[in-house]
């Protein structure tokens, strides 16, 4: 299963986008927000055992 935030200030742009890539069944649309800022708050929000969410990311994606 692929795990995908959409970022986006169209709204209906993402609402649309979203409802695509969520009638793949490998695919699921965790969070549609409307910025980076936003995004990175609800990043801090999720967590994972014995992983900081964004200190994974900026390790392996480089800058976030």
């Amino acid at each position: 299963m692929y795990h995908i935030a959409i970022v986006d200030d169209h709204v209906l742009i993402a609402k649309a986008l979203a409802s695509i890539i969520n009638s793949y069944p490998d695919f699921q649309v965790l969070y549609e927000v409307e910025n980076g800022k936003m995004l990175q708050e609800k990043m801090k929000e999720m967590t994972y055992p014995g992983c900081d969410t964004l200190g994974y990311f900026h390790a392996h994606h480089g800058r976030f």
